[in-house]
């Protein structure tokens, strides 16, 4: 008796012992899955684009140029486009800020550049660089590079200055003799302009422009205020300056005022004209010929007035917007397959456990089970009375056409909603498993039904059959079972007569015994019935329907 429950002792501590050696292998193996996810995302996520952002500046000759982070696009009077410069074709990381324009051929733009050093690394410069388009060449201008990265520029054609605006400072240069004066300002990010020999600023604490002196003795001297007032507004001091132009009729000004832009029209004396509705916030105002173009923020199309006011045609520049799209399909294709390949990695774990714990537990109730389906057909009693199901080929056509409708609805859903891949992907994985699944299992053969009596016999597809009687014939709604195989009794292209099939399931409803859904599903899984394959099918393309959709969410709001 000691030996015996020493013996029992020994086999409970190794059963424990292999317990927790495998939780801790799998501990182990989900801490290096997450590892080695966390070091991708570290290594190889994308950095995230600047933000899309237009700015412009016409010539009195109609020249325009326009920039975005990535491009920089050169317009002639007639608005066709004159150059197409990439980042690329200039040798520049990045484009930032309002550019300045020199001439038809020369302008001048803030933004930075990785260059190498002798020691075979690569060091990104930040500052203004002087373009030309013919070669196209861009040239960084070394004698302002002690001071911060340049934000916005301006070409003043009387001076022949380029200004410059590092935040806290403000300089001056001259491309011709390569001179330059700086002085102590704290424009920040305002919006400043040179016109007439003024410079103008907008005032971050009023609706107003500050006056400044460019002239050499009193510069960078704050001269005045213009301040503008939207009668219409009941708290006008609290709105603010974002964008202005000055043209002849007077000034063209952008007020923002909690979040939300407005356009007004003032008279050269800061007299109220004139109110424009518009829908979008505006990044900017640009004076090109008689018109004045309005760029929405984030937007390639801008809007165009003529000078009195009235809306024209607007400007469309496709060739600043194309790329950006381009462009940030390419970065979420980037982001999108490591997140899928995260979730990929995350998601196998546990679903291969799940494939695990299932499979060790229809092992061990077979282990424990003394009885098992009958093989030989031919042991079956003559007395038994068959029934005979025939294929409804309406019921099939009507699951085709629900599949069908199924399939519609993604598509319409897919065509009508702003998705991504990701996101598209998984919704035509659901509706196509769907329909397929449940054409699979409402149409598939599940075996033969037979009566002896009160005994009620199965066969199943593969030839097993098994005879239960009174208690051990169960039921649960249109499903009948006996102690290892089950059949359906419901709606189903094989069907029998309706008087048989509802005179087999009152039987087993009245001798045997009802289970719970749980029981059920266990009895369809071990019995291999079709719906089990098919809800297992069906649950599995919801799981990766559900990992596309996660990657989808994760790729869309990490920004590292």
């Amino acid at each position: 008796m000691l030996k015996r429950t020493e013996v029992q002792h020994v086999a409970a501590e190794k059963t424990q012992l292999r317990s927790t050696a495998a939780a801790t292998a799998l501990v182990s193996l989900l801490l290096c899955v997450l590892g080695l996810v966390l070091s991708a995302y570290w290594k190889h996520w994308p950095a995230p684009l600047p933000q899309f952002d237009v700015n412009g500046v016409a010539l009195d000759n109609g020249t325009l140029l326009l920039t975005t982070p990535e491009r920089a696009v050169v317009h002639d009077h007639a608005g066709l486009i004159r150059y197409d410069f990439s980042l690329r074709d200039l040798n520049l990381s990045e484009i930032r800020g309002k550019p300045a324009l020199l001439s038809t051929d020369r302008f001048a733009l803030a933004g930075s550049r990785w260059i190498d050093t002798p020691h075979n690394t690569q060091e990104l410069i930040e500052g203004t660089f002087l373009c030309q388009t013919e070669p196209v060449e861009c040239r960084f201008i070394e004698s302002l590079k002690v001071f911060p990265k340049a934000l916005d520029l301006f070409f003043e054609p009387s001076s022949e200055r380029l200004y410059i605006n590092h935040g806290s400072y403000l300089s001056a240069y001259n491309p011709d003799n390569e001179r330059s004066r700086s002085t102590t300002l704290a424009l920040g990010d305002e919006t400043f302009a040179m016109f007439e020999g003024l410079m103008y600023a907008s005032d971050p604490d009023a609706p107003a422009l500050r006056v400044f002196s460019i002239d050499d003795r009193t510069f960078m001297r704050e001269l005045d205020q213009i301040l503008f007032i939207d009668p219409a507004d009941p708290d006008p001091l609290t709105s603010r300056v974002k964008s202005f132009v000055e043209t002849q009729n007077g000034w063209w000004i952008v007020l923002s005022k909690h979040g939300k832009d407005s356009l007004h029209r003032f008279s050269p004396l800061g007299e109220h004209l004139q109110t424009i509705q518009i829908e979008h916030a505006l990044a900017g105002l640009v004076k090109w010929r008689d018109s004045v173009l309005a760029i929405p923020e984030h937007s390639g199309a801008f809007l165009k007035f003529a000078g009195a006011g009235t809306v024209e045609a607007s400007f469309n520049n496709q060739a600043l917007l194309a790329p950006r799209q381009a462009l940030e399909a390419v970065h979420f294709r980037e982001r999108s397959f490591l997140t899928l390949s995260a979730a990929i990695l995350l998601g196998i774990l546990p679903l291969g456990l799940m494939i695990f714990f299932t499979h060790r537990w229809l092992n061990e109730l077979a282990r424990h089970d003394t009885s098992s389906p009958s093989q030989g057909l031919l042991e079956l009693p003559p007395s038994a009375r068959w029934y005979n199901p025939q294929f409804q080929w309406r019921r099939l056509l009507s699951l085709t056409g629900g599949g069908a409708a199924l399939c519609l609805l993604a598509v319409v859903i897919i065509q009508h909603i702003d998705l991504n891949s990701l996101e598209t992907a998984a919704i035509a994985l659901v509706a196509v498993s769907s329909a397929l699944s449940g054409l699979y299992a409402l149409s598939s053969r599940h075996g033969f039904i037979g009566q002896d009596g009160p005994n009620l016999i199965l066969v199943n597809a593969q030839g097993l059959w098994e005879a239960g009687r009174d208690t051990s014939i169960r039921w649960h709604g249109p499903y009948a079972a006996t102690r290892h195989l089950i059949t359906y009794l419901g709606w189903q292209c094989h069907c029998l007569s309706p008087r048989d099939q509802m005179g087999i399931l009152k039987n087993a409803k009245t001798v045997g015994s009802k289970i719970s859904l749980t029981a059920l599903l266990a009895l369809l899984v071990r019995a291999g019935h079709p719906h089990a394959k098919a809800i297992i099918a069906w649950l599995v393309s919801l799981y990766l329907s559900g990992l596309l959709v996660l990657a989808s969410v994760i790729a869309d709001m990490i920004r590292w």
